[in-house]
């Protein structure tokens, strides 16, 4: 079995330390393999930038990763991922996982819209009829709801329509389609 790196792209906040003294390699590493319990060993995480801005940092990392593939059908298949000598995830599984809980943020930065809709609502008698997101952005905030977030979390533009009964509001998924199974939608 082959061993890859695999650069990553790494985003660390202010844990107490950050904003008291700048982000180092040392101290991106230490996170880095330290992070949720995976205990990598030292030479397994490779830093190779840090650029900090206040109390963030942006990391680039080189992290050793094994990779097993399986051949299906005459085609390789890459079935399961281990971080330096930890234990080997199902993959699939894995970014299923991580689907459902963009599936759950989708929902949650719904709801939160939803919210500044039925505030908005119950002071002008009716919803905000605005063509564009930045409209409704503007029509919302500050006066009913924090700043609006545009984006969910596959980077798609939330959908805002108003229907006969009240609203739609649609996050298009993973696929980047509207109308599609795997649409998050809240309507009132």
């Amino acid at each position: 079995m082959k061993r890859y790196g695999v650069t990553v792209l790494v985003l660390l906040w202010a844990s107490g330390c950050a904003a008291r003294q700048p982000m180092s390699k040392k101290v991106a590493r230490e996170n880095i393999r330290q992070f949720h319990g995976l205990s990598l060993p030292t030479e397994a995480v490779y830093v190779e930038s840090v650029s900090q801005v206040g109390d963030h940092a942006v990391v680039e990392a080189t992290v050793k990763t094994g990779f097993k593939f399986r051949s299906v059908g005459g085609r390789w298949e890459l079935q399961e991922i281990r971080l330096g000598e930890g234990e080997w995830q199902n993959l699939p599984a894995l970014i299923r996982a991580l689907e459902e809980v963009r599936r759950q943020e989708a929902r949650r930065l719904l709801e939160s819209l939803a919210r500044g809709l039925e505030n908005y609502r119950e002071k002008n008698g009716e919803y905000p009829r605005a063509p564009t997101l930045q409209e409704l952005a503007d029509a919302l905030s500050p006066a009913y709801m924090p700043a609006l977030q545009m984006l969910d979390p596959w980077r798609n533009e939330i959908v805002y329509r108003t229907t006969q009964e009240g609203f739609l509001l649609l996050s298009p998924g993973p696929d980047h389609l509207e109308g599609t199974d795997d649409d998050v939608a809240v309507r009132r």
